[in-house]
C-alpha cells in the first residue's frame, strides 16, 4: 500500500510538472485544452483531478488564458481582493479581478483561518461560509491580513445577489 501512495505522489508531480511546462510553452484557454495536451504528452488524466491539479499549482487565468501562479508570472494585481460584503449570518461575499477567484480561494482554505468553515468560487467572486459563532467582520480581517491588505471597498450589488441566492 505504502509503495502504491509513493508511486501516486510521483505521478502526480510529474504531472503537475508538465502542466507547468505546457502552460509556459503554449497559450492554453481551456481545460479541455489543457486536458489534450496532457494526453499528447502521455498523460491520462479525468477533469476533476486537472481541476485539482490546476488549484494545487495553482494556475490562474488572466486575459482568458492560464498562467503558472507559483511563478509570479504574471504579476498578480496588488489587491487580491476588491471587495467583501457581509451577508449574515454566515456569508462573505468576496470580489477577486477576473481569473484569481479559484486561486485566493484555495489559499483561504489551506490557510485554515479560525472561524471559515469552506469557500465556493467561480471566476471573480467567492463565497465564503463561515461558522456560527464567528464575527464576520474579524473573519474578515483575517482573510485581509492573509492578503496583507488593510482595506477593500464595499459592493452592494454583491450584497443585493446574496440576499437573493439566500431568499
Amino acid at each position: 500500500m505504502q509503495l502504491y501512495i509513493i508511486y501516486t505522489q510521483v505521478k502526480k508531480h510529474e504531472r503537475q510538472t508538465k502542466i507547468k511546462e505546457i502552460v509556459h510553452s503554449h497559450k492554453v484557454h481551456t481545460q479541455e485544452e489543457l486536458g489534450h495536451l496532457l494526453e499528447k504528452a502521455s498523460f491520462e488524466v479525468t477533469q476533476a483531478t486537472l481541476s485539482r491539479d490546476i488549484a494545487e499549482i495553482p494556475l490562474i487565468k488572466k486575459g482568458g488564458m492560464y498562467y503558472d501562479g507559483s511563478s509570479g508570472t504574471p504579476q498578480l494585481p496588488a489587491q487580491r481582493i476588491l471587495g467583501v460584503t457581509l451577508s449574515p449570518p454566515n456569508l462573505l461575499i468576496l470580489q477577486t479581478p477576473p481569473g484569481l477567484a479559484q486561486s485566493t480561494a484555495y489559499q483561504i482554505d489551506g490557510a485554515k483561518l479560525k472561524g471559515v468553515a469552506g469557500t465556493v468560487a467561480g471566476d471573480d467572486t467567492i463565497m465564503v461560509a463561515t461558522k456560527a459563532d464567528q464575527s464576520l467582520k474579524e473573519i474578515k480581517q483575517s482573510i485581509l491580513k492573509l492578503f496583507n491588505q488593510s482595506s477593500v471597498g464595499h459592493n452592494r450589488k454583491a450584497t443585493n445577489d446574496a440576499r437573493q441566492i439566500i431568499n
